[in-house]
């Protein structure tokens, strides 16, 4: 996943400036809650020029699951988030299985992306047969993984509650405004 992200970033396909963007595996943020750091397993911190911290941090936890992911795994994630920076985080939990519709519920509720990949595909991508599918096919694909006739080969939840099809899409409805390319 790392790998894909920074290729992405460093072919502009993220919309963002890759001199203010950097993406680090298996951090750690300090949370004053437990006294220690917590690890994620990717992040995107984003910085002005020239500034020390980071202005958006951006978490993606990764579930490699054969069952769906539960709504006990989003509300720890959730919790996780805020304990990092309730102000400047954003968060993704993504999987190659489901997701439960609790689990849906909530990540949609609390601004959490979920993503899925459908297993032997690429998520850099999105082939449709037809026309797109709806946006029940898509939370069809995410919660039960049902590939309907249609679907796509990547299904997430964005931040601002719409189902896609598209990586570049959900990617894009992480970031401020400013961050996202008009082209």
């Amino acid at each position: 996943m790392k790998a894909l992200i920074e290729a992405e970033l460093h072919e502009g396909n993220l919309g963002l400036d890759p001199a203010c963007a950097t993406v680090f595996h298996q951090k750690g943020y300090r949370s004053l809650q437990r006294g220690s750091d917590i690890v994620v397993d990717l992040a995107i911190e984003l910085r002005m020029k020239g500034a020390s911290d980071p202005y958006l941090v951006w978490v993606w936890e990764c579930k490699g699951y054969t069952h769906p992911v539960r709504v006990d795994d989003i509300e720890e994630f959730h919790a996780k988030l805020q304990q990092i920076g309730a102000d400047r985080t954003k968060g993704t939990v993504v999987t190659r299985s489901t997701f439960q519709k609790s689990a849906v519920r909530f990540a949609k509720a609390n601004g959490i992306g979920l993503a899925r990949a459908v297993p032997g595909t690429g998520l850099d991508h999105v082939m449709y047969h037809g026309l797109p599918p709806t946006q029940e096919e898509l939370a069809a694909g995410l919660i039960a993984g049902e590939s309907p006739d249609g679907g796509a080969e990547f299904y997430g939840l964005c931040l601002d509650g719409r189902f896609t099809g598209d990586f570049a899409e959900f990617l894009e409805s992480g970031l401020p405004p400013e961050m996202v390319s008009e082209e």
